[in-house]
Formats: structure tokens, sequence, C-alpha cells
């Protein structure tokens, strides 16, 4: 029964947090997922559905598989392959979302605890640079750029870096770094302009932006109830090293984004529910207590939810 309390207590704080932003490039949900018996699965096969608020209320539906393979007993091999859907008071988008692949290695297991070292990439699949039409006098049109929060891809190539360690099974405690490596971002969409165009002129400029690195801190708790309910619990704190870069309208010369470094800080919470030896469910919910000022990136939202359905194969 005190399990049940402390669940519940968690979601209502939850529920009560302002809404504000939450920017996850991908070093967020990095790697290896192990479970209470801090063991590699054989092989998983996972489908997740996740609902963003984002930015002017657009939503971003993000539909995700996901494969996990052990190659040893001490490493996992993991894919990501998603494809997104924008809705927004500008136009609606989808496609293909960039693709990420991790290599996760057990450096440590005994006693209580475990430390796991993970190698990641992210590869961008598109240039940013979807577009509306937008109403022109005498009965002319142009084509505008889209603000990056439509976009289906950051418009770079980047390499993750993440350490994990993991005490009696129930706490973790991570720490990650995300850098692009490769930009070719050619996103030009610029507020200033967009002054007569309704709606849009509230979003970021991010013209041919230029993305900086993420450090990330994590720490969860997680909770089992009865055999088959694992509860979690837990803050994610990431810090973009540096401000992002843009060119100015003329694109002549490019100029820091004053307010995009900083701290975002989330609270999240997750339960799992074992429906048998091999399927599992997962519902998750994350919510931000702390926002960068400025997010030309198109990654601010204001929660996340998620269902997710894993197969697994667990390892003998």
């Amino acid at each position: 029964m005190k399990k049940i309390l402390y669940i519940v207590l968690l979601i209502s704080v939850i529920e009560k947090l302002p809404a504000q932003g939450c920017s996850d490039a991908g070093i967020c949900t990095l790697g290896s997922s192990l479970k209470k018996d801090q063991a590699f699965d054989k092989f998983s096969f996972a489908i997740n559905q996740t609902l963003g608020s984002a930015e002017q209320n657009v939503k971003v539906y993000n539909s995700q598989i996901e494969i996990s393979k052990s190659l040893f007993k001490k490493a996992q091999v993991q894919l990501k392959l998603p494809y997104i859907f924008t809705q927004g008071n500008l136009a609606n988008t989808q496609g293909l979302g960039d693709i990420s692949a991790s290599f996760t290695y057990q450096y440590y297991q005994k006693n209580d605890w475990s430390i796991n070292y993970t190698l990641g990439f992210k590869l961008g699949v598109n240039a940013a640079d979807k577009a509306f039409e937008i109403q022109l006098p005498a009965n002319n049109t142009m084509m505008m750029a889209l603000p990056m929060v439509y976009q289906t891809s950051l418009g770079t190539h980047d390499i993750l870096l993440g350490a994990d360690a993991r005490y009696k099974k129930v706490w973790r405690f991570a720490l990650g770094f995300q850098m692009p490596i490769v930009q070719f971002n050619k996103n030009n969409f610029e507020a200033s302009i967009a002054q007569n165009t309704p709606n849009a002129s509230a979003y970021f400029t991010s013209n041919k932006l230029m993305r900086r690195p993420d450090a990330l801190l994590r720490i969860d708790r997680s909770v089992a109830i009865g055999k088959r309910f694992q509860a979690n619990a837990g803050l994610i704190a990431v810090y973009h090293l540096l401000h992002d870069r843009v060119y100015d309208i003329n694109n002549t010369a490019s100029y820091a984004v004053h307010g995009s470094k900083g701290l975002t800080l989330n609270y999240a919470v997750s339960g799992t529910y074992s429906i048998n030896k091999n399927f599992e469910l997962s519902f998750r919910f994350a919510q931000p207590l702390i926002v960068r000022k400025t997010r030309p990136e198109g990654l601010t939202r204001h929660y996340v939810v998620g269902l997710e359905l894993k197969y697994r194969l667990q390892s003998n």
C-alpha cells in the first residue's frame, strides 16, 4: 500500500507542474533499458507512440520502432526508427525522423552495482527544409520555410556518449553527451520576415541553424509493485553547452542566439506492466521544471506522454 501511495503522489505532483518546455535531441533515451535483473535481453522489439505538445500548441506525434539485440553476455546494440507527424496552425507535416543506433557495454557488475558505457550515433534524414504556402495580394502565393518544430529532422549527424551506474536494481545515475558532428540544416525560417503572416512570427528564428552540444545528468528511482508492475520516477537535466547560431536575414553572417544556452530540467514518471514472460506494456509521462529562454531547434515540449508495447526474449 505504501508503494501504491508513493506512485499516486508522484503522478499527482506531475499533473501540477507548469508547462514550459522540454529539449531532447536524443541523449535522454540513449542506449539500453535494463530491467530489475540488470541483464540485457537476448532480443527485444518495441513499438511506441508518443504525443508531445510543442510551442504554439503544435502537436508532435512520434511512432517509433525499437530493436535491441545482445551481441554477447555484456553487450547490446539498439536501433530506433521514428516516423513523425506534426499538426499546427501553419501546416501539417510528416516523414521519417532521425535514426539512432547505439552500442552498450556492461563494464562492471558486482554485488549491488553495475556500470554501463554507451556509444551512439544519430543520423539526420533530411535538411529540415520543409515549407508551407502563404497567400499574397492579387491571389499570388509563395512558399515559406516552416519553423523547426514542424521538421522531422534536426539536419545534423550526431555522436552520443553515455555512462550509467545502477545500485541495488532500483537506483540509476546516468551521464550523457551529444554533439552534432555534421551540420547540414538548410531551414531558413526567419521570424522577422513572417511579421505579416498570421501565427508565423511567434516561432523562433532558425535560419541555417547550427546546433551546439548537450550534456545530460539523470537520476531515476524504481519501485516494484507486486510481481508484474514496476514504476519509475526521476529527474533529467540537459545543459545546452553553448549558444546555437543562426544566419542573419541576408544570409551573410551568423550570430549567436542568446538564451539558447543553459539548463532544461525535466521530471519523468513511467510504469511498466509485465503481461507475461515475453510481453510488457509501458506508460511514460514527462514535463519540465526549468526551460531555456530560447529554443530555435524546435524541441520545446509542454509535456510528452507515451505508450509502448515490447516483446522481450530474455537471456538464459
